[in-house]
């Protein structure tokens, strides 16, 4: 089942950049805006050298990935590969707070999938440098699951909660994030999947 991580900041939360009091800050997943966010962070690191760009440095340093190339002039390909995607998503989160140049800390934060590890960063339960190894090896270990044998998800819309669970069963796949609703997300093996098709629903493959 998905999940959405929601937590309050302390008042005396030391990390730079925080968003200001009264306000929050809601992270999200993998999903076909990459390409945005991958913009979005180039324009980050273009405006606020070199704070920023250090920022970028260091954390590439401590998960042995180099960020600032994922962020500005890596292919599609190479940001899409998870063991990737996942470290570029959090990065952007986390230098996105620091980049506010807010002094207070947001009241809550909340993050959905992979951004439930920004919205714990921002919150104090992680250090960003420890969030982000935790990410890094998020990603490697997804990304080395994946190549066993060729996978991906489809979002299913609509329909019987109970026929389309059944479906996704049958045919051996997972539901792997219930979104709430009508949306449950299966994965699983590619082939499978494109024989998904429960009674009364639409079936959306995911990047």
């Amino acid at each position: 089942m998905s999940s959405i991580g929601i937590a309050s900041v302390p008042t005396s939360q030391s990390f730079a950049g925080k968003l200001p009091a009264g306000l929050g800050g809601v992270f999200g997943r993998l999903g076909p805006h990459l390409a945005a966010l991958d913009a979005h962070l180039h324009e980050q690191l273009a405006s606020f050298e070199p704070e920023i760009r250090a920022m970028a440095d260091e954390i590439s340093d401590a998960i042995g990935v180099d960020l600032v190339h994922l962020g500005t002039t890596a292919d599609a390909d190479e940001i899409k590969d998870t063991a990737n995607a996942q470290p570029l998503i959090v990065a952007a989160g986390l230098i996105s707070a620091h980049a506010s140049g807010a002094t207070d800390s947001a009241s809550y934060v909340a993050g959905h999938s992979v951004g439930e590890i920004t919205a714990a960063a921002i919150a104090g339960v992680l250090t960003p440098l420890d969030a982000m190894k935790l990410v890094r090896a998020r990603g490697v270990e997804m990304a080395q699951a994946a190549s066993v044998k060729p996978s991906g998800m489809a979002a299913v819309l609509g329909g019987d909660r109970e026929i389309v669970l059944k479906a996704i069963s049958d045919l051996g796949l997972v539901a792997a994030n219930d979104n709430g609703g009508g949306q449950i997300v299966a994965a699983g093996d590619l082939v499978a999947l494109a024989h998904l098709a429960p009674e009364g629903s639409r079936v959306r493959p995911l990047a």
